[in-house]
């Protein structure tokens, strides 16, 4: 597929992006998290221009009522995850011109918790209106956290006039299990299942989830409701 002369390469992309989610149909959103990228669904020659070995972003998925129900027992502190936000930072190479734009995102999603139990639940334009950057830098913040272990990231559907839709991101506000550092140049493959059933597990007691045969789920068990 070839860009027409009078789009720049972000236009195209965008215009790429935009008719792929277009495409895609409901029963392809899996509230096990198992459902594709939107990445892996673009176009070849949009995976191409943004690079070959683009990754595949995949999260948990669990419905807008559990996430509501998310409670860690005490109040989370903000101090303490955001020292060990800064420490990050500062393993970062020097001259990096994304690291006061890191903090900044940091402080929003300490100060967006209202209920003081580490988690955040806002949409990336939102998180870069606070922080005073674009919306692709914010993604990127989000995605070097997640890389650290700083946050995990929970895809939220909700149900609307009888069609699943998803909703804003929720943020668990997280501590590494090491000390924060810059990722390896050759990381080792991630296992993207595993990760979302790691996350799962980590967080299904302040989620109140319940592992059931088919994953897990806060329904109480009546009949066969569906996974969380």
């Amino acid at each position: 597929m070839t860009r027409p002369p009078h789009l720049t390469d972000d236009q195209w992309l965008a215009q790429l992006q935009a008719a792929a989610t277009a495409t895609l149909r409901l029963e392809d959103v899996s509230t096990s998290g198992t459902s594709a990228s939107l990445a892996a669904r673009l176009p070849r020659a949009a995976q191409l221009a943004a690079g070959a070995a683009m990754p595949a972003i995949t999260n948990p998925k669990i419905w807008q009522a559990d996430a509501r129900r998310f409670r860690r027992g005490e109040r989370f502190a903000r101090g303490p995850w955001q020292a060990a936000c800064r420490a990050a930072v500062k393993a970062r190479a020097l001259g990096d011109v994304l690291a006061p734009t890191i903090l900044r995102a940091c402080e929003v999603l300490a100060w967006q918790d209202a209920g003081q139990q580490g988690r955040t639940q806002i949409t990336f334009k939102f998180l870069a209106e606070l922080t005073g950057c674009c919306v692709e830098t914010a993604r990127k913040v989000i995605r070097w956290l997640e890389d650290r272990g700083l946050i995990d990231t929970f895809n939220t559907l909700d149900r609307v006039g009888g069609q699943i839709q998803r909703t804003a991101n929720l943020y668990v506000l997280a501590f590494p299990d090491a000390p924060p550092a810059d990722p390896p140049a050759e990381a080792a493959p991630v296992d993207p299942i595993g990760r979302i059933t790691a996350r799962l597990a980590r967080w299904a007691s302040a989620f109140g989830l319940t592992p059931r045969a088919w994953g897990y789920n806060a329904t109480p068990l009546r009949g066969r409701p569906a996974p969380a």
